[in-house]
């Protein structure tokens, strides 16, 4: 077996995967849902990284 870096998909799941596909098939708010969720995980995310970013400065 061939070696792939971390982020890549490995060839037997290469078509098994459409996020496309899956994407078209959400309802609008599905879609809305999911960007809802997305954005809430990245406030979150980048309020942690300032937050970490910020006691590193005070130590």
């Amino acid at each position: 077996m061939r070696s792939h870096p971390a982020n890549a998909i490995a060839p037997d799941l290469e078509h098994a995967i459409a996020p496309q596909q899956v994407w078209t098939h959400l309802s609008e708010s599905q879609q809305q849902a999911v960007r809802d969720t997305l954005t809430q995980i990245v406030r979150m995310s980048l309020q942690s990284a300032a937050s970490h970013n910020t006691q590193e400065k005070l130590r």
